[in-house]
């Protein structure tokens, strides 16, 4: 039963008991573990690549790479490819290269324009996924994948975050 329904169902006493907590800061999920607020992980690593203009299975990014900012969380192996009527994949790898096990692994794809026909509106749209536990030495392979963009996809942002255990 969906929260509000269940709330209407119990009455105004109960009402005011389940509202008392929804203050509280809450937290997304997806499907394989908690999503925590990136300023509360203990790990985190920032990639900015250019995109290809006509990707196509299993091509190399163009462009440029920012260092890595991380020793423990490495995140490589970039593939950006068209999807068909899926749209636009991106994946790659994340790799625990630390001394310690990861908890709650999250990557986070964002696509931008730069803005060529200075519209003024910079376009953006971003997906995330995770993953529950990265042993030490231990990677995963993460992808994500969104629909066909109504805005040319100039470069790409992944954002990696981890917690330890």
């Amino acid at each position: 039963m969906k929260r509000r329904q269940f709330v209407q169902t119990i009455g105004i006493g109960a009402t005011t008991a389940s509202l008392a907590g929804c203050n509280a800061p809450q937290r997304a999920t997806d499907e394989t573990t908690d999503v925590a607020n990136d300023d509360d992980a203990d790990v985190s690593v920032t990639l900015v690549r250019n995109a290809p203009e006509n990707p196509g299975p299993y091509e190399d990014p163009n462009g440029t790479v920012t260092p890595q900012e991380s020793d423990e969380l490495v995140i490589d192996g970039f593939t950006f490819q068209r999807a068909g009527e899926k749209g636009l994949v991106v994946a790659g790898d994340a790799t625990n290269a630390g001394d310690r096990p990861f908890q709650n692994v999250v990557v986070e794809v964002t696509l931008h324009d730069s803005n060529e026909a200075e519209d003024e509106l910079l376009d953006s749209a971003s997906e995330e996924t995770g993953h529950e536990r990265l042993a030490t030495n231990e990677t995963w392979q993460w992808a994500v994948t969104f629909g066909e963009q109504e805005f040319q996809i100039d470069y790409y942002v992944v954002k990696g975050t981890a917690n330890y255990v």
